[in-house]
């Protein structure tokens, strides 16, 4: 959940492989109305309740009043993707495409990295896929290997920059996905 200075309140829902999408509160208003974004077929368009868990949602630095989600699902195939969201407007921000493995099918060709975690940065964002990061400076991302976690307080702790990345189970209810991340944005 997030709201916007506008004091739109938007709700994001992961329910891992049965989808999610994104609602939005209007100012005023007690009545949810779906933030959707679909071509032909849902569970191709870049925004649908019926194929897109919502994994992270932040304030986006580059465009005040609007908000990052992220979308992520890893089972059996993978899709994720960062979308801008402002008022009901949603736009593709970022996704990145998975390497094909060698004699894959062709469906599998086409999947993209999931995003499972995503945190706000000063000058941009940093989101979590499963052993990798990508982070967003200036409008370029950057992809680095997930740093290894060391021990703190009977934890797993990684850290890229000012954000802290706790490996949680949280997902695993509803997902085959695995350990998904926790971020924790930290401030000197």
């Amino acid at each position: 959940m997030a709201s916007t200075p506008d004091r739109s309140i938007y709700i994001g829902f992961n329910y891992g492989e049965w989808g999610g999408g994104l609602w939005r509160i209007a100012p005023g208003s007690s009545k949810m109305v779906e933030v959707r974004k679909v071509d032909n077929d849902p569970c191709h368009g870049p925004l649908a309740a019926e194929c897109d868990p919502i994994t992270g949602l932040v304030p986006d630095v580059d465009h005040p009043g609007c908000l990052l989600a992220s979308i992520g699902l890893d089972h059996m195939l993978s899709h994720g993707r960062l979308m801008r969201i402002c008022g009901d407007e949603a736009t593709l921000v970022f996704s990145r495409e998975l390497d094909a493995l060698p004699g894959s099918i062709e469906a599998f060709a086409h999947s993209t990295w999931p995003l499972f975690g995503l945190a706000a940065t000063p000058d941009g964002w940093l989101a979590i896929a499963p052993g990798k990061v990508f982070i967003s400076s200036g409008g370029e991302v950057q992809t680095i290997d997930m740093p290894k976690a060391t021990p703190f307080a009977d934890i797993q702790v990684s850290q890229v920059g000012q954000v802290l990345i706790l490996p949680t189970d949280v997902n695993w209810g509803m997902s085959l996905s695995g350990y998904t991340p926790m971020l924790v944005p930290v401030t000197d």
